[in-house]
């Protein structure tokens, strides 16, 4: 949700089209958004919330085109034992790692924003100085 929000701003390809690496973010946050729209089949609202709903729906067709013998449905509770046990690796020691919440895609989100703001900066900095050296060196000949 915090990316969605924060990624369909009319500006921001423009803005990110300064880091070649990020240029598809936009784009792809986009496509994400009517394709989940597009799972979800919208229904009236009340009924389920709209993101349990995607889940809901993306899970019933994944499991609609798995073989059961290829498809591991677990719990996250449960830990590495189950994803290891169908893997057929040992469980490793520590908990499973959690990196897709509301907090590391704000931290994402703010690392980006700071980047960005750098990058600007420096060009628009650099613009301006070259500028007004080139401004000076024209006005005194």
């Amino acid at each position: 949700m915090v990316v969605s929000k924060a990624s369909n701003k009319p500006w921001l390809p423009y803005l990110v089209w300064v880091v070649p690496g990020w240029r598809w973010f936009p784009s792809l946050v986009k496509h994400y958004g009517e394709s989940a729209k597009r799972i979800m089949q919208l229904e009236p609202k009340g009924e389920v919330k709209r993101g349990t709903k995607l889940i809901i729906n993306w899970n019933n067709s994944v499991k609609e085109m798995v073989p059961p013998e290829k498809l591991l449905v677990m719990e996250l509770k449960d830990g590495w034992a189950p994803l290891c046990k169908f893997l057929g690796v040992p469980v490793p020691d520590g908990p499973l790692p959690r990196a897709n919440d509301t907090e590391a895609a704000l931290q994402i989100s703010n690392h980006v924003t700071r980047r960005l703001a750098q990058i600007w900066g420096t060009a628009l900095g650099t613009t301006a100085v070259l500028g007004f050296g080139l401004w000076r060196a024209w006005k005194a000949r």
